[in-house]
């Protein structure tokens, strides 16, 4: 039982990935068996982690002409890297190289050691007459080590070494032969089923779990046994959840009066894994009867999901009871399910079971859902707005959007309360489902403007989440009346509108950065401190109007600590006395003032922060495309001469394709 569920359960790791991830499918034993140019029994004389050369000692299906093998793809080229050494022994299903080239054409990792030893083996085993590679790095090679083999027939195979060297992996080597022998030649099924189910009526009653008994279930399984044994019928009542699984998966096969009986009794194992195989094998025909059966189950079913290691490409899903009981419901349109249904969405925290079970009622055609999408977005309980995306944009409703509303109008930058932030980001994006409704057109707008609307208060990084997020939303609504909130956004963030390309305001906006910061680099005095300033000027327009009216200014500080060698603690606590001396003398805002050394930011305003990428100019661009006037052709050429740099080659690349698609748009001139 523990190592039947150390296989199915997943632990959830967060591990930094590699830039590339090379994945694969692995093939079924059926595939494996039936497809393999040749499976035979080998012997390694000479390799290493990309290709090796094997002797074979005997041969199970196809021929050879050689005395010898080359054989390559059982290692990843992102790892593990499997190191075949001389003297061991596998048997192997091979291919040959020319039926499966994918993993091996790839680019994408070009220049790594590693993958560019396994494209030379590649190459070169693809060159030999006697070349021959795996199926996959994990699935067709079996280790044969003092006369046993390791494998397992419920997974496809595994070729780690860690699997190697537990004993308790590992099945009589003979038998694993036999039953190779008996799927390639038919003639010798009925006496190794024979032998099987003798060996079954023996140990099943005092059976422990190293004897893996499941693994000869599923050798009938897969030598397409039908017969119901009597063995059979008292595995159930068993308890061994490896022996009831296979025994499950069997069921698919098998006739005879008492396949009934024995799907019953697997329905009430106590193992969730078994009641979802049995589940699948249930027959979609006979809805009145069956469906009430499903029904039934549904009261006391799990909603646990079984999976294969995430970080294993050999991925082997087992979805929950639950969500295999509803597929089947909806599936057979079991329209008495849908009372139920609902009743479970209003008590579900699982997102994928409340998708399943509104799936089926749209299927259905059960309408009464909507209350209960509209309970879950004021009350998520469990589940994110994220989660109840989907069924938000089918129920694109009255009932359904003025919840939304709330939910942003609460609190518009959701403080620090991650999930918050987050079910509000998903909300804004919500609300763009709803094209051509002009209340949440004037609502976003609205939003967007209170949030932008004071240069003074201080931004952080979900401010720039949030302002990205309603100018994406409002193209989506194709808002032609969103450019005056989304150039007040541009203006909160760096400080500039289109009316800075004139000349004179944005010296006046150049030179007051140049003199606060001087100014503060002068009071410091120190050669490792440098200071840097941004201006915004509040009322541009007057001074366009009136020559000799005084520009209203708003700054914000950072202070950028040079070559520091001081630890963290001790540099915070040296920033602080500088902070109380700049504020006291400058009489600065100490929520305008920060400071940044490294990857290290102290009370940074996340519009001088350089950590922050400025995506939002992608959606910028985005809605000037389809909707920019020539005030935004200014607006381009001013981003692309202060804000972006020589380095900023994407976004420049960007912003010159949307400038000229602009030009197109309005009319050059």
């Amino acid at each position: 039982m523990k190592r039947f569920r150390s296989i199915l359960f997943v632990s959830i790791l967060f591990v930094c990935l590699p830039l590339w991830a090379d994945t694969w499918s692995n093939p079924t034993w059926h595939e494996m068996l039936s497809k393999s140019d040749i499976i035979g029994l080998f012997k390694v004389k000479e390799g290493n982690a990309y290709k090796a050369r094997l002797e074979p000692i005997e041969i199970y299906k196809g021929q050879l002409k050689d005395d010898h093998i080359w054989y390559t793809g059982y290692s990843n080229k992102f790892g593990p890297l499997d190191k075949l050494k001389p003297g061991e022994r596998y048997i192997l299903f091979l291919q040959s190289p020319k039926k499966y080239t994918s993993r091996f054409n790839s680019s994408s990792g070009s220049g790594s050691t590693v993958a560019n030893n396994l494209y030379r083996a590649y190459d070169f085993v693809r060159s030999q007459p006697n070349g021959y590679t795996a199926w996959t790095p994990t699935a067709g090679e079996v280790r044969i080590k003092n006369k046993r083999a390791y494998y397992d027939l419920v997974h496809t195979g595994f070729s780690y070494s860690n699997f190697h060297r537990k004993k308790e992996n590992s099945l009589s080597s003979a038998m694993f032969i036999d039953f190779i022998k008996a799927y390639v030649q038919k003639s010798r099924r009925p006496q190794f089923k024979e032998n099987l189910v003798r060996g079954l009526k023996m140990k099943l009653l005092i059976a422990t779990e190293k004897d893996r008994l499941g693994e000869k279930i599923m050798m009938l399984y897969h030598l397409d046994n039908q017969e119901i044994y009597d063995v059979f019928m008292e595995i159930p009542h068993i308890n061994n959840a490896e022996v009831q699984f296979a025994l499950a998966k069997q069921l698919k096969k098998l006739k005879g009066g008492r396949k009934e009986e024995l799907k019953l009794a697997l329905l009430a194992s106590p193992f969730t894994e078994v009641r979802s195989e049995v589940v699948e094998q249930i027959s979609i025909n006979n809805a009145d009867v069956n469906g009430a059966l499903l029904l039934k189950q549904l009261e006391e079913a799990s909603d646990s999901a079984l999976y294969a290691n995430v970080m294993s490409p050999d991925q082997q899903d087992i979805a929950s009871e639950l969500v295999k009981i509803i597929d089947k419901l909806k599936e057979m349109n079991y329209k008495e399910a849908s009372p139920k249904l609902l009743e479970m969405m209003a008590g579900t925290s699982d997102y994928y079971v409340f998708q399943k079970a509104a799936s089926a009622l749209d299927h259905f055609g059960t309408t009464g859902y909507e209350d209960l999408l509209v309970e879950r977005i004021r009350e998520p309980n469990g589940l994110s707005i994220d989660d109840l995306r989907n069924l938000i944009y089918k129920n694109r409703s009255q009932a359904v959007k003025v919840p939304l509303m709330d939910l942003i109008a609460s609190e518009i930058t959701g403080g620090n309360d991650f999930e918050k932030k987050q079910d509000k980001l998903s909300a804004i994006e919500c609300l763009s489902f709803f094209k051509g409704d002009i209340e949440i057109e004037r609502f976003m707008i609205d939003q967007l403007k209170q949030l932008t609307k004071d240069a003074s208060k201080r931004a952080r990084r979900s401010t720039h989440d949030f302002i990205e997020k309603y100018v994406e939303g409002l193209t989506k609504l194709e808002s032609q009346q969103a450019q005056g909130a989304i150039h007040q956004s541009l203006f909160y963030w760096f400080g500039l509108t289109p009316d800075y390309h004139e000349d004179r305001l944005m010296s006046l906006k150049t030179e007051s950065e140049k003199r606060e910061a001087s100014k503060l680099d002068e009071f410091i005095n120190d050669p490792d401190r440098k200071a840097y300033a941004r201006a915004f000027i509040t009322n541009s327009t007057e001074l366009q109007k009136e020559r000799g009216t005084s520009p209203n200014l708003i700054f914000i500080y950072k202070i950028q600590v040079l070559n520091n060698k001081r630890s963290f603690n001790a540099l915070g606590d040296i920033i602080e006395g500088e902070k109380e001396r700049l504020m006291n003398q400058f009489d600065i805002d100490p929520d305008n003032l920060g400071f940044t050394t490294g990857r290290n930011l102290y009370n940074m305003d996340a519009r001088l922060s350089m950590t922050i990428a400025f995506t939002f100019l992608d959606e910028y661009f985005a809605y000037v495309r389809s909707f920019g006037t020539k005030a935004d052709i200014n607006m381009l050429n001013i981003i692309e001469k202060h804000i972006l740099g020589p380095r900023d080659k994407s976004d420049l690349r960007k912003l010159n394709e949307t400038r000229t698609k602009l030009k197109k748009l309005i009319g050059d001139y």
